[in-house]
């Protein structure tokens, strides 16, 4: 099985946008992050599922996604982002993205 991963990142005037996607057999997911460059902090957040293999669930998990609102980037971005995304109704492709 093949699975690409693309990521990239553009200054924005005073933040930047990081986009990254998943493609594989089962999985088209893209996930974009705005980082106000001042203090690395998350101001927005959003992410497309186009091919999943649980459409009936996975999509859902995409409404996790605001809270990474407010989180800085730093040493414990791994574990805010678990706990704001991860877990029973998040999906770990998009926490891992």
């Amino acid at each position: 099985m093949r699975r690409t991963i693309e990521t990239n990142v553009e200054e924005e005037g005073d933040s930047c946008r990081a986009v990254a996607r998943l493609v594989d057999p089962f999985h088209d997911i893209k996930v974009t992050v705005v980082i106000r460059n001042a203090d690395l902090t998350i101001t927005g957040a959003q992410a497309t599922m186009r091919w999943v293999p649980y459409a009936d669930r996975c999509p859902d998990s995409l409404l996790q996604l605001n809270g990474l609102a407010g989180v800085r980037i730093g040493p414990s971005l791994g574990r805010a982002v678990r706990e704001k995304i991860g877990g029973e109704a998040g999906c770990p492709y998009v926490v891992d993205l």
